[in-house]
């Protein structure tokens, strides 16, 4: 008898699964302030209106622009994520599951369905919070940004770490995100979306992606299901 095609469900966790309040704006500041510190980075290039990795790309662009000589960007990168990482912890101190979703995970367990989760935090954090939660024993895989540093969603060599981890075809998989990066990045690996809307990313965010499929944060009793529909699992 032929073997059946693992069926995976990726799952981004800041919003998707954990309720995860971190200071962005102190983040971004105090990275602005070591870029611009080390290297030389003048005011009006960087604002706290990018996000971590974009702030580190406009540096890049604006250094290529100038003819500057390129720095050691694994150094860079490392430190951009050090500041990241501390605010981040302490965020996990405070995070608390979403509403629902250890009823969804036990039911996507007891159809087979593998689990995975797809963050740009730090594999040491995300592990940190899905410990604290209670939820860390449903997932096969974590992959946070250090496994990826340059490459993070909505790159799809994010997701496609997951799935050569795993042995798992792109057809097979799904992503669940409440961010349009995570849809994007299902797009960009041949995988299929499953967006979680909500008052910071409502269904007009999502619009621009075809056969996305969509829930509410106010429906997550329909995710399981709605999992399980678009992997054909029974």
């Amino acid at each position: 008898m032929q073997k059946k095609p693992v069926k995976l469900a990726i799952f981004d966790m800041d919003g998707t699964l954990v309720n995860f309040s971190i200071d962005s704006k102190a983040l971004r500041l105090e990275g602005i302030k070591y870029l611009k510190q080390t290297l030389e980075i003048p005011d009006g290039i960087l604002d706290v209106k990018y996000n971590t990795m974009e702030l580190v790309a406009r540096t890049k662009t604006h250094l290529q622009k100038e003819g500057k000589a390129e720095p050691d960007w694994a150094k860079i990168y490392a430190e951009i994520f050090k500041i990241a990482e501390k605010y981040e912890d302490e965020a996990a101190e405070i995070s608390t599951a979403m509403n629902g979703i250890t009823d969804v995970l036990m039911e996507l367990k007891a159809s087979g369905i593998h689990m995975a989760v797809c963050t740009f935090n730090s594999t040491r954090n995300a592990l940190q919070v899905l410990e604290r939660n209670n939820l860390a024993s449903f997932f096969d895989s974590v992959v946070g940004r250090d496994k990826v540093p340059d490459k993070t969603k909505p790159n799809p060599a994010h997701g496609r770490y997951i799935l050569d981890e795993l042995g798992v075809h792109p057809k097979n998989a799904c992503i669940i995100g409440d961010h349009p990066n995570d849809i994007e990045m299902a797009f960009n690996m041949g995988c299929k979306g499953i967006a979680i809307t909500s008052e910071r990313h409502g269904p007009a965010d999502f619009a621009r992606f075809k056969d996305v499929t969509i829930v509410s944060e106010r429906d997550y009793h329909l995710l399981a299901h709605t999992i399980k529909n678009v992997l054909g699992v029974a």
